[in-house]
């Protein structure tokens, strides 16, 4: 069940984070931007898998009560970080809306003249 926790939110969490980081990176940019935030991605689940690990090893041992007493540890320390997560987020996010995009090229959707003003 953990597991299947863990899936639901990265896969819940991925979609927003990129679409905002793409939507407040130029146009030029939007490549980078989306490779980092994917390879940041991964690095993070790696980190995290590695770090819930050692948790869990000095934690757990062979017998089924080590074992139990692991996953305690582990489940844990994942809760008090997701609580952590929040809490900076809310922090540093706060109510404020995400900076638009730099005014580019005039577009004739746009409304107005699309020519250079003739007089």
């Amino acid at each position: 069940m953990p597991l299947l926790a863990w899936g639901a939110g990265g896969g819940i969490a991925g979609a927003p984070v990129m679409a905002v980081a793409v939507q407040v990176t130029a146009p030029e940019r939007v490549g980078m931007v989306a490779g980092t935030v994917s390879t940041l991605a991964s690095l993070g689940a790696g980190v995290g898998t590695a770090a819930l690990g050692a948790v869990f090893a000095l934690h757990g041992g062979h017998d089924a009560r080590a074992v139990t007493d692991g996953a305690r540890a582990v489940l844990g320390a994942s809760a008090a970080l997701c609580v952590v997560a929040v809490l900076t987020t809310v922090t540093l996010v706060g109510p404020r809306r995400a900076p638009g995009r730099a005014p580019g090229p005039f577009r004739a959707e746009e409304g107005g003249d699309p020519s250079p003003a003739r007089k």
